[in-house]
């Protein structure tokens, strides 16, 4: 029931993550060309209650082959605890970042915690890094970051796409047990 769940709330953060593409720029650096930064933030992904922490994240669509920055925050109220947050790619080998094991020890006040790293990629596509954010006796919370590598389809994995007056999105089916 959990392992459902966690499909549920991954589905649901992975197609609201694709909504959130926008602001498309070509911007030149000395050493790359960046098509567009993805930006998105857990706040605007409606879903179960989950884990009382915000993620905001910022990620660069870049060539193939070349380094993007993925810049991470986490932001949350809570004031005690470890916040165990396990950073991975969503499909093994498509982006070379390696899995991560994070702990940050909750204060009280405001706690805000910054990843940034680089990631690339030798395939076109949409790629996602996991983000799982977990405290003992406070629930879970997991993020698909997109990361755009290289010319990305119109299509995604196979599945439907509608086209709103907000953006794109893509249509699945989800099953659901209740108790």
């Amino acid at each position: 029931m959990k392992m459902k769940r966690i499909k549920i709330v991954l589905t649901a953060t992975l197609l609201s993550s694709v909504t959130l593409m926008a602001m498309t720029a070509k911007v030149n650096d000395a050493n790359k060309v960046v098509y567009e930064v993805l930006e998105g933030s857990s706040s605007s992904v409606k879903g179960k209650p989950s884990l009382n922490a915000e993620v905001k994240y910022k990620s660069q669509h870049v060539d193939v082959g070349v380094s993007a920055d993925v810049n991470i925050t986490i932001n949350t109220a809570l004031t005690k605890g470890i916040l165990n947050v396990n950073l991975r790619p969503l499909k093994e080998n498509r982006l070379d970042v390696a899995e991560k094991d994070l702990k940050f020890t909750l204060r009280k006040g405001k706690n805000s915690f910054p990843i940034n790293f680089q990631v690339s990629s030798q395939e076109n596509g949409i790629h996602y890094i996991n983000l799982t954010l977990s405290v003992k006796g406070e629930g879970v919370k997991v993020v698909a970051i997109p990361v755009n590598v290289g010319s990305v389809s119109k299509k995604i994995d196979n599945k439907s796409i509608e086209k709103t007056e907000n953006g794109v999105v893509s249509v699945s089916s989800a099953e659901e047990e209740i108790k």
